[in-house]
């Protein structure tokens, strides 16, 4: 026995992390000043929020069929839309034995596949 199952389903399906540090490592150069400095630091993302709202799957299978019911496998592809923000970002530098607030104002981004 062999065949394809396709399905389509409306998962709406939703994980949440609250602060979530990101390390940062690096150097950067002032040329008015013929400097390289090194810093570290931590970017900190308030709440992670990822989000799936639809899954599509293809799936071809092969089976066999028993007196008493059937066994079957198969594997496939899975395409899904997915849903990620960061809320409440903000990137903290320590260069030079300095804290330095490395992007101004607090920000949000949204990226949806």
């Amino acid at each position: 026995m062999r065949g394809v199952k396709g399905s389509c389903t409306y998962l709406n399906s939703a994980a949440a992390t609250p602060l979530v540090l990101i390390s940062q490592f690096g150097a950067f150069s002032d040329q008015n000043r013929g400097v390289s400095s090194t810093f570290y630091g931590a970017y900190t993302i308030g709440q992670y929020q990822t989000r799936i709202n639809h899954q599509f799957v293809l799936t071809p299978y092969l089976g066999r069929s028993f007196a008493n019911g059937f066994l079957y496998i198969g594997g496939g592809p899975s395409l899904s839309q997915l849903q990620t923000n960061l809320n409440h970002m903000l990137g903290i530098r320590n260069s030079q034995g300095q804290p330095i607030n490395q992007t101004g104002i607090v920000g949000s981004g949204q990226n949806s596949l």
